[in-house]
């Protein structure tokens, strides 16, 4: 449906990252949103860093914050933040886009990375 998959996670540093993987038939409007996504989702995880500055302070990596069985459902909390104010910001993004006179539909954003095919048997 949105010509890609978003999800995050933890580096080995303890650093959130936020992993956008495009589908081979993405359009460039659907490419706009994967990266419009991903930056809402990486400013949840900023928040979620902020709140937890105190404890970050002591130890940088949230996997040894006493979290170890709750860091999923943090991430997943924040996955679904983020994907609930998307639905709120992508289509203000896509007005403002156009009432500034950007045609989205035709966007050239670049992409760095492997693509890879998969086909079920």
């Amino acid at each position: 449906k949105d010509g890609y998959v978003i999800s995050s996670g933890f580096q080995r540093n303890g650093t959130p990252c936020v992993i956008v993987s495009l589908l081979s038939t993405v359009t460039p409007l659907q490419q706009t949103k994967a990266y419009f996504h991903a930056k809402v989702l990486s400013k949840e995880w900023q928040e979620w860093l902020q709140e937890q500055r105190g404890q970050l302070q002591q130890d940088r990596n949230p996997k040894t914050l006493g979290l170890q069985g709750e860091i999923g459902n943090v991430r997943l909390e924040i996955e679904d933040k983020a994907s609930n104010r998307l639905d709120t910001y992508w289509d203000g993004f896509v007005m403002a886009s156009a009432n500034a006179g950007w045609d989205l539909s035709r966007s050239e954003l670049q992409t760095c990375g492997y693509e890879i095919n998969m086909e079920l048997i």
